[in-house]
């Protein structure tokens, strides 16, 4: 039986897919953390990530570091199911192709269960 469940916001678009459970739906909201904007999220519209002034400040190491400091920041004061592994975790900044790739290990607070979330943010140069 699963033990965190959610509606899956893909539904309709690349998957049949109503509910997503433990690590899916935990990656998802990790996601939708990552990616809001003011505003963005209807019953929550005070809700935003502190990634989108960091994502301006140009591709840099430096930068990449604060990205890392205010995920971690973000998981956890918002998202009590999951805590990050900071030593497992890892954000590249891509100057050619002016992006961050990152790579996030968290751990299931409940079940101690690990999991990777892998994705890329665009930066501004």
């Amino acid at each position: 039986m699963a033990r965190y469940s959610d509606i899956n916001t893909r539904f309709g678009v690349d998957s049949n897919v109503l509910i997503v459970t433990d690590h899916d739906a935990v990656q998802q909201s990790i996601q939708a953390m990552l990616r809001s904007t003011a505003k963005s999220r209807f019953m929550r519209p005070n809700f935003e990530s502190p990634l989108w002034n960091l994502l301006y400040s140009g591709i840099s190491a430096q930068t990449a570091m604060d990205i890392m400091i205010a995920i971690e920041d973000m998981l956890a004061t918002r998202e009590p199911r999951a805590e990050m592994v900071i030593s497992e975790s890892t954000i590249t900044p891509d100057r050619a192709n002016k992006v961050y790739r990152i790579s996030l290990r968290y751990r299931l607070t409940e079940t101690g269960e690990e999991g990777t979330l892998q994705t890329v943010l665009q930066g501004a140069g």
